[in-house]
């Protein structure tokens, strides 16, 4: 059976992680749709908010990426610039709403909690099932920033709290 699949995602530097995701769905034959913000490193692919289909065959909305504009700095700017993320993926949603209540599966892979607003917001006016990617990777691999075994400990386990929470 082919789907029509949403996957949404916040990124700063480039979706390695979703596109691989992407190609591996579309390899079933599946109608991919990815909801995302543009690169900070590249310009938009076409006019922002709108959908256009790539040269690796799935259909791409990007919007703007208040990272690009604002410093990064602070947990309180951090969280500004993902609440304007959130919003901007809200937007995209309902430009596009008439193609994208179409889908059978939304996919929402982070930063977390922030895409998961938009992603139930669509799950709610569609009959489509919302599947919650939650990870971390950070968590997963924080034994690479630090040799406190302690600080390990204490990251993983927030980190897995935080995860089931979400």
């Amino acid at each position: 059976m082919k789907l029509k699949i949403l996957v949404i995602e916040s990124t700063f530097s480039g979706s390695g992680r979703g596109v691989h995701l992407i190609k591996a769905l579309r390899r079933f034959g599946n109608t991919i749709y990815h909801l995302t913000n543009v690169p900070v490193s590249r310009k938009p692919i076409g006019n922002l908010f709108d959908l256009k289909i790539v040269d690796q065959g799935y259909f791409l909305i990007e919007v703007p990426n208040p990272r690009k504009h604002l410093p990064w700095k602070g947990i309180g700017m951090r969280a500004v610039i993902q609440l304007i993320n959130m919003l901007l993926f809200f937007i995209a949603i309902i430009r596009n709403l008439r193609v994208l209540k179409q889908v059978d599966i939304i996919i929402s892979r982070g930063i977390h909690p922030f895409t998961e607003p938009p992603a139930i917001f669509l799950k709610k006016v569609s009959n489509a099932t919302l599947y919650l990617d939650v990870c971390d990777p950070l968590s997963e691999a924080v034994d690479v920033l630090t040799p406190n075994r302690v600080l390990i400990f204490l990251m993983k386990v927030v980190g897995i709290m935080v995860n089931k929470t979400i």
